[in-house]
């Protein structure tokens, strides 16, 4: 069997991803993000996160898969992320569910932005992206502006452009307000009206902040997800929620748990006696997180085993502060008093 016809093993997609996320990074660079973070756990193939990096003034979380899936753990994970630390989320893939992503678009699911790895590369060859999908219809967005000048230049009312489009006068008008996005079917036909010259009315989509569509998130800052009623996540995140502070709880990030309350953000790693090369990565890598988000990193200890391993303490407080389990409510109220940054 030749090299070229050898089946794809887990291990060779792990491979070649690795090697993706080293080129993404320095594509993301020449894009002008900066403070590239890469998250190194869980050491995964199905993680919710593997950079976050700054772009002008908004953290934007970056997820690198070969297929992304909205019914998957590991994007529901990276959704409640996105919600609870207020920013920005970009998912670079080739599969959206089963359907290869076209090139040139950005997906939208949840407020999560999802674009080809073809799309990103082609950005800095000095392409743009025009268009985005939402609910498996496809829009472009256009500066009203520049279409009522376009119009008038043509002499056109109104009445008579909407006309020759086919749409009506309100949705003419509101197009020209910036009130709507225009599908890319109308825009074809207002293409074939003023030619080019249309061109000059399209506005870029920027994929690292642009988030077209609502939210479907369910779960409102006094109801917590529900999961094990005696897990010590669960536990946190109600008693968090009862004082004021927005909270989520994760299994597949590095932090367990996320809290937030105003501008002050804390990453809370749960230590159980686990074991400990385990423990090291987890802490370093929330620390890292914390770090990008200017916010601050705690350790929780949640067993007995686990506070009398010294071993484990010691390693804990190399990256984080360390806290016993009892002292929850000390933590609340540490983030409430946090300093507006």
């Amino acid at each position: 069997m030749l090299d070229s016809d050898r089946a794809v093993t887990p291990r060779d997609n792990t491979t070649m991803l690795e090697s993706e996320r080293a080129r993404i990074k320095h594509v993301l660079e020449r894009l002008g993000l900066r403070d590239i973070v890469s998250i190194e756990y869980p050491e995964a193939t199905r993680r919710p996160l593997d950079l976050v990096a700054r772009y002008e003034d908004v953290n934007v979380l970056i997820r690198i898969t070969d297929r992304v899936s909205s019914r998957r753990k590991d994007f529901a994970e990276l959704k409640r992320a996105t919600e609870v630390l207020d920013t920005s989320s970009l998912v670079i893939a080739k599969y959206l569910n089963r359907e290869e992503l076209i090139d040139g678009i950005l997906y939208t699911r949840d407020k999560i932005g999802i674009v080809s790895y073809k799309t990103l590369y082609n950005l800095v060859r000095g392409s743009k992206v025009c268009i985005y999908e939402r609910n498996g219809l496809f829009y472009v967005k256009i500066d009203g502006m520049k279409l009522r000048e376009l119009r008038e230049r043509r002499g056109l009312s109104l009445s008579q452009l909407a006309q020759k489009v086919g749409v009506s006068i309100k949705a003419l008008y509101e197009y020209e307000q910036g009130k709507i996005d225009m599908s890319v079917e109308v825009a074809e036909r207002f293409l074939e009206v003023f030619g080019e010259e249309f061109e000059l009315v399209l506005e870029d989509v920027n994929i690292f902040i642009e988030r077209i569509g609502r939210s479907s998130r369910t779960v409102s800052a006094s109801e917590p997800r529900v999961v094990d009623r005696d897990n010590h996540k669960h536990k946190l995140v109600v008693e968090a929620i009862k004082h004021g502070l927005e909270a989520e709880a994760f299994d597949l990030m590095p932090s367990d748990i996320v809290l937030r309350y105003g501008d002050a953000r804390w990453f809370l790693t749960l230590i159980s006696d686990e074991n400990l090369q385990s423990v090291v990565v987890k802490c370093r890598e929330t620390a890292k997180l914390a770090e990008a988000f200017k916010g601050r990193a705690i350790a929780v200890l949640v067993d007995n085993k686990a506070r009398d391993r010294a071993e484990i303490r010691d390693e804990i407080e190399k990256y984080l502060e360390l806290y016993n389990y009892s002292e929850i409510n000390n933590i609340i109220r540490e983030v409430q008093n946090a300093p507006k940054r």
